[in-house]
């Protein structure tokens, strides 16, 4: 045996020991960094957790190799083979059963994909006494799995319908014949009182806007000359958003009324078949359109200042067109979140 591989083979026995002699001695390696000292029975279940968590991640790799396997079986037409492979995930996945957690997306795929290569009655697979449970099996791995997040969204729904409510009775209460602002804006006409008012304006706008120089304090003075002009830009913005809000409450009401299959397959498509190649000529999913329509009302909502957020992480999304955003831009608004696409997410 070579020098490389009896190293290999001993260094785990020599970091063991290491720490049996002294918990710290391996302290970053084995377990996270800690100011105290732990004890032995501390130091155990830490290597005891990191090696379950090593051994899980091993097992999914096997089963994702099994799957791909029997995956390219079926594309050759080796049924059996492929019926076979799928059977040996099973196999492994009870073998461990109470020990190591299986991925549950990966024993759906795998049962729902040896369900429908029995039900095709290929030639040379072989029945068992499990067959006839395995449809099931893949529901009840169907319904665990969809459990949380459908318990999620019920959850959400029922803390947002008050909040709902409470937004659309405060909402009734601001739609008038006259606005407040309006009246506001009429009196001081009257009462000539036009350079106070606008001197508050632009001081507000000035501070709003961080404007630090003589010379863009004049500019917001010439675009802003008047408290007509003032009005009609407050009319032009709440038209806006009273626009963009419609839009957001129909898609958003549309989508809660829709069967999600109907759109499912296209925002997989979307969101986790991402590529070069499949990104130059496809339209849009349904959720993306949607996500594009909520950012452009939140955008008319708030305000965003031009900078990188804290925390954030890659780089800024397109999720409106380069017309819209340079729209957006214009008007001040900047948008750097970026939506999560190309992962099957955990399971």
């Amino acid at each position: 045996m070579d020098r490389q591989s009896l190293t290999t083979l001993l260094q785990p026995l020599l970091k063991l020991r290491q720490a049996c002699c002294h918990p710290q001695a391996v302290k970053g390696q084995f377990i996270s960094l800690q100011k105290s000292t732990m004890t032995m029975e501390e130091l155990l279940d830490q290597l005891i957790n990191k090696a379950a968590t090593e051994a899980e991640e091993s097992h999914r790799l096997y089963i994702a190799a099994l799957n791909g396997l029997a995956g390219i079986d079926i594309m050759q037409e080796k049924w059996a083979e492929a019926a076979e492979k799928y059977r040996e995930v099973l196999r492994s996945a009870r073998e461990h059963e109470g020990k190591i957690k299986t991925d549950t997306l990966q024993k759906l795929h795998t049962i729902t994909n040896l369900v429908e290569l029995i039900e095709a009655k290929h030639p040379g697979i072989s029945p068992t006494m499990r067959d006839s449970e395995l449809r099931s099996e893949a529901q009840s791995l169907k319904d665990y799995y969809m459990g949380k997040y459908f318990g999620g969204v019920t959850a959400a729904k029922e803390a947002v319908e008050p909040v709902t409510t409470l937004v659309e009775n405060c909402y009734a209460g601001f739609v008038n014949e006259h606005s407040w602002y309006e009246e506001v804006i009429t009196w001081v006409e009257a009462a000539d009182q036009e350079k106070q008012i606008m001197k508050l304006v632009h001081d507000e706008m000035a501070q709003f806007y961080d404007v630090v120089s003589e010379k863009e304090f004049r500019e917001i003075q010439q675009k802003y000359p008047n408290s007509r002009l003032v009005l009609y830009k407050i009319f032009e913005k709440l038209a806006d958003l009273n626009k963009n809000r419609d839009a957001v409450t129909k898609e958003m009401k549309n989508l809660s009324e829709t069967n999600p299959e109907e759109f499912l397959n296209k925002a997989i498509d979307c969101h986790l078949r991402v590529s070069t190649s499949s990104q130059k000529h496809k339209k849009k999913c349904r959720l993306c359109e949607v996500h594009d329509i909520i950012e452009i009302y939140e955008n008319t909502l708030f305000h965003f200042v031009k900078g990188e957020i804290k925390g954030s992480k890659g780089p800024n999304r397109a999720s409106v067109t380069s017309d819209e955003r340079k729209e957006l831009e214009k008007a001040g608004v900047f948008l750097y979140d970026e939506q999560k696409k190309g992962t099957w997410s955990d399971s």
